[in-house]
């Protein structure tokens, strides 16, 4: 039996703000115990995410708030855990299975996406390229991801948050990145003065094709052009390619991204997946082993964590 008696927002409703406190009531007043951090999550479900989160109880009711804003045009879920290790009201009843309330938020319309006009889609680059923005008038600085990877999950840049601040009318980009010869994803988002973050532009990608270095080439100072006030130069390493060429760019990207979706994949679990009537003893130790070696510090409390539930 649910003891949730009402929410806001309430399930599936679109256009949440992305400051919006998430409240839940009870029907009954919940042991403060039990409302521990593993046992409050919030999922950014288009991203594939743990959001961290504050929470507030006071008479049936408890207050959640993400840490940082929600993204714009997303699908998110809380989960409240239920099971013997879940939240339970004063008298130890728990809440046999785990609640789960879903909403989206708003699209913010007064701040948009940039475009990114250099590289060009599914091109060659044969030296490190120098990334060009549309300008945003609403946007304070952008916030740009690279990455080998469609999902944006394992990210090449930024390393530690850092920002792009436009100048003029274009914004321009060259980042401090060991290129290899590979498939490359890129996306953009604006962010204006109040922290507000726009929803990411749509992903281009390109193939780097150029000779690989382990630092970035430092142009001596009688090379480089000062442009006027009122001149913008812009600098592009995009080889332009014939249709044999696309051709041949488009089954590179094509092979490339079936190998990445089998690189890494799960081996074996002890326990096994969906087994019942386990021992406690048993499930002490979960083991998973994997095709690939992980980057250990992806493994962290947001991206593996355990349920339990009742049914």
């Amino acid at each position: 039996m649910s003891i949730v008696y009402k929410t806001l927002p309430h399930h599936t409703q679109d256009k949440v703000l992305l400051d919006q406190e998430i409240e839940i009531t009870f029907m009954l007043d919940i042991n403060v115990n039990s409302l521990r951090q593993e046992n409050i999550i919030l999922l950014n479900l288009s991203e594939q995410r743990v959001e961290p989160v504050k929470s507030a109880y006071n008479r049936k009711v408890l207050k959640i708030k993400s840490l940082n804003l929600l993204n714009p045009n997303s699908h998110y879920q809380l989960q409240l855990v239920g099971g013997e290790s879940g939240i339970k009201d004063i008298t130890g009843r728990i809440m046999a299975e785990t609640y789960e309330l879903e909403f989206y938020t708003k699209d913010i319309m007064s701040i948009k996406p940039p475009t990114i006009i250099q590289p060009n889609d599914l091109s060659i680059v044969l030296e490190k390229p120098e990334y060009h923005l549309t300008k945003v008038e609403e946007a304070l600085y952008y916030e740009l991801q690279v990455s080998m990877s469609n999902t944006f999950h394992n990210l090449v840049w930024p390393k530690n948050n850092e920002k792009i601040y436009g100048l003029e009318d274009k914004v321009t980009a060259k980042l401090d990145v060991s290129y290899e010869n590979a498939q490359y994803y890129v996306r953009a988002r604006s962010v204006n003065d109040k922290g507000i973050c726009s929803s990411w532009s749509k992903p281009i990608r390109f193939y780097f094709d150029g000779k690989i270095e382990s630092t970035i080439e430092v142009p001596k100072q009688e090379d480089v052009d000062t442009p006027d006030d009122d001149e913008v130069i812009l600098e592009t390493f995009t080889r332009a390619a014939d249709q044999d060429q696309i051709k041949n760019l488009q089954d590179a990207l094509s092979i490339t991204d079936n190998v990445a979706t089998s690189n890494l994949s799960i081996k074996d679990i002890t326990p096994k997946n969906k087994s019942v009537n386990n021992s406690l003893e048993s499930i002490k130790k979960i083991t998973i082993q994997f095709s690939e070696e992980l980057n250990k510090e992806s493994v962290t409390t947001s991206s593996c964590y355990v349920l339990a539930e009742r049914n």
